[in-house]
């Protein structure tokens, strides 16, 4: 939760990664976004989301960027940073949830 304050782009590219693969991956990300939902009303949950609105303001912004670099070439998804802004404004509650499965 405190990405924002690691010492170097490497390490909050990182775990911003780690944040990615789980809204990616996970076969039950419904039940993991109920869950980290009940945290709404908690200080360091507000920081939290504010730090992610500062990074994944636009699909420009660091954050997409980062994970973009730390991800690297992906053969299944046409527009990576298009599905990384995506999938973190649903972390943020901007958009609907609408995780799209992975091909193999």
């Amino acid at each position: 939760m405190v990405f924002i304050d690691r010492e170097n782009k490497k390490k909050q590219a990182k775990d911003l990664y780690y944040m990615y693969f789980i809204l990616r991956y996970a076969p039950d990300i419904d039940i993991i976004m109920e869950e980290i939902s009940c945290y709404k009303e908690n200080k360091y949950f507000n920081n939290f989301i504010e730090n992610l609105s500062s990074y994944f303001e636009r699909i420009s912004s660091p954050g997409p960027l980062l994970v973009e670099q730390e991800n690297g070439p992906d053969a299944y998804i046409d527009d990576l940073r298009q599905d990384i802004f995506e999938r973190f404004n649903t972390l943020r509650g901007l958009t609907p949830l609408e995780m799209n499965p992975v091909r193999a």
